[in-house]
């Protein structure tokens, strides 16, 4: 049995990487107005799921997907848990407070913060790659990306406060540092 989620979630985006809440939105495609019929959802819905409208769920018999998003009681139920518990617990709207925090705790040496929702693309300069080594010794963990001056965040719905004072904190030290030599 196919489970149609059309109650629980106002809009679809169709087969893409749905980055489920992480933009501080239900999913990527809000913004686009996208509403196709499907999305296979991956590790932000419970680890592998197909949402889809309740037309498309009932063409659809056992059997006709194969078995990453063929459904099953366990999945089905971890499915509703994280929505409930991501609504339960506002996580799309503290996305925005999170971003807001990092943002204004970086400025020391980040001369410009491209974002959408908890991706941010950190434009450091010449000092990216030492800057980047310097958090990752301090286990925080950032990306590079084809511009060599800029760093990649990548942080998950559920980013702890802890983690959050981290990265503005971390930041800040580094930038005294190099004030210093």
């Amino acid at each position: 049995m196919i489970l149609d989620l059309s109650p629980l979630l106002p809009t679809y985006a169709s087969y893409a990487v749905p980055i489920v809440g992480r933009f501080g939105i239900p999913i990527a495609a809000n913004p686009y107005e996208v509403s196709p019929a499907m999305m296979m959802c991956a590790k932000g819905l419970a680890s592998g799921g197909m949402l889809m409208t309740g037309v498309i769920s009932k063409a659809l018999r056992p059997g006709d997907l194969d078995s990453t998003f063929g459904d099953g009681p366990l999945a089905r139920t971890a499915l509703i848990a994280t929505l409930k518990v991501t609504k339960k617990e506002q996580l799309l709207t503290r996305t925005h407070a999170v971003k807001a925090c990092i943002r204004s705790g970086i400025e020391v040496i980040v001369r410009h913060v491209r974002d959408t929702g908890l991706l941010l693309g950190l434009k450091v300069g010449k000092q990216a790659a030492t800057l980047k080594a310097y958090l990752v010794d301090r286990h925080i963990l950032v990306g590079g990306l084809d511009d060599p001056g800029v760093l990649r965040l990548m942080l998950p719905l559920t980013v702890n406060n802890a983690a959050i004072d981290a990265l503005p904190s971390a930041v800040n030290e580094f930038a005294a540092r190099e004030a210093v030599a």
